[in-house]
């Protein structure tokens, strides 16, 4: 949906049928529709809509939405989702007697309505989102759970609930580092990007705990930002070394994040292991990696 967006905001600048161009509208429409049903399979997602504002932002100063020549603009950016979040709020309603009930009290292993937040669990929640380090050993699938979730090792007295987790991002994808880096390129959205990041952070914290599911929903946008740090770096001809840096360390982030998300699926303290459910693929990649003496 954002790539949609972007080919919008580009051919944007580059037409002089502004208030008039279909394919304008195409883009628009076609972004917005992906990301509102984001929404339906997690209502977090629906927070990729607030990126348009610095995406079009420009174009927003120009009038080229929110005015009278710019209705079309703007109808075919916010009508999608009008009608697709509220076709899923009625879903809602209809299934479960609320409109905002995607479903979270009938989790059947977790109460995520009803524990109390606090603030000691923002701390716990920070470093093990960002922070934590991969726990390593030397057998094979050779990682595990950085939290023992069987003991629940925690000095949080409360309830604080916690998937098998295997690292933070930093740690996961070396990428994401940058994202966090101050660059004039890109300012406003990389901005917007990480105040999203903070909201879904402290959302994530009260409804889910610590799991790596969730992990994803804070990841998207850390991961736009860094890349919207290192791509004007690649382009830049002003120092050749600076550029052969760049391209390596992020065809080396890009690597290792790849293979550790791949290795992630190995481990067996996962609640449903791929030793038990795809057997056979898992010894094939142990054999894959040292044949069988």
């Amino acid at each position: 949906g954002l790539a949609f967006w972007y080919d919008a905001a580009n051919r944007l600048s580059e037409t002089d049928k502004a208030f008039s161009d279909k394919k304008v509208w195409i883009l628009l429409l076609s972004g917005s529709v992906l990301n509102a049903l984001s929404f339906g399979s997690r209502p977090t997602f629906v927070f990729v809509a607030l990126l348009s504002f610095p995406v079009f932002w420009d174009y927003i100063r120009k009038r080229y939405f929110f005015s009278r020549k710019g209705i079309a603009n703007t109808i075919f950016i916010l009508a999608p989702y009008i009608i697709v979040c509220f076709g899923f709020l009625v879903f809602n309603y209809v299934r479960f007697g609320n409109f905002l009930d995607f479903g979270a009290k009938r989790n059947l292993s977790f109460d995520m309505i009803e524990h109390t937040f606090t603030l000691e669990t923002i701390p716990m929640g920070l470093f093990e989102y960002f922070l934590q380090p991969i726990t390593m050993n030397v057998t094979y699938p050779y990682f595990k759970s950085a939290y023992n979730w069987v003991n629940w090792m925690t000095e949080y007295q409360g309830v604080f609930f916690f998937d098998p987790f295997y690292g933070g991002l930093f740690a996961l994808a070396p990428l994401t580092i940058l994202g966090f880096l101050k660059s004039k390129d890109h300012k406003l959205l990389r901005i917007w990007c990480l105040v999203t990041v903070f909201i879904l952070l402290i959302s994530d914290i009260y409804y889910a705990g610590v799991t790596m599911r969730y992990q994803m929903d804070i990841a998207i946008y850390v991961v736009i930002s860094a890349i919207l740090f290192i791509v004007p770096r690649l382009t830049e001809n002003d120092s050749k070394d600076w550029y052969k840096f760049w391209h390596c360390f992020l065809i080396a982030s890009v690597a290792v994040t790849v293979v550790l998300m791949l290795m992630m699926g190995l481990p067996a303290d996962k609640q449903n292991p791929m030793f038990q459910y795809s057997t056979e693929e898992y010894y094939s990649i142990k054999y894959l990696l040292f044949a069988p003496r």
